[in-house]
């Protein structure tokens, strides 16, 4: 009974070839070349994500870079006033304005305090330029850099950095 079972079978398996339009030898060369086009698919497919993931990693630094700067330019666009007279100070030595060599007229004078202050600006910091002219010997007595420190104006010659508050103002804000 098994034999004739095991032959229906093998009957219906020849027929369904036959159906098919290939002989039972012929599925195993047929599938041979699909074998290697799916392996050649995938190595490709492999390389793709391997370019892509490089790809991804590169943009993620590139972005970690770009929002590092972003934020240090927010921080320098909007300006703010020195917290002490101390980080003033330390800023005043970064800055080299007051090592060039001594201003020979009022205009280079008021030119090293704008200097000051542009340099101040580049690095975030608000401060102001005046200079004070005396009508009645008509002349100017001194060309400053000001800053508000905690409601108090502090004030300097941008050719010392040497840092004073302002006898005449008091507390502004």
């Amino acid at each position: 009974m098994n034999r004739i079972l095991t032959s229906v079978l093998a009957a219906l398996l020849l027929f369904s070839f036959t159906l098919a339009g290939c002989s039972p030898g012929d599925s195993a060369q047929n599938l041979s070349p699909s074998t290697s086009t799916a392996d050649s698919q995938l190595q490709q497919a492999q390389s793709q994500l391997q370019q892509t993931e490089t790809d991804l990693s590169k943009l993620k630094m590139d972005y970690e870079v770009a929002t590092k700067k972003i934020a240090e330019l927010e921080s320098k666009a909007a300006g703010r006033l020195f917290s002490s007279t101390v980080e003033l100070a330390n800023w005043l030595a970064t800055d080299k304005v007051s090592e060039e060599p001594q201003a020979n007229t009022y205009v280079s004078w008021y030119n090293k305090a704008l200097k000051v202050q542009e340099n101040a600006a580049r690095d975030g910091f608000i401060i102001s330029v005046q200079y004070h002219f005396c009508d009645e010997r008509q002349v100017i007595e001194y060309i400053a850099c000001l800053a508000l420190i905690n409601g108090y104006l502090f004030m300097w010659d941008p050719e010392t950095d040497d840092i004073v508050e302002d006898p005449y103002w008091g507390r502004i804000r």
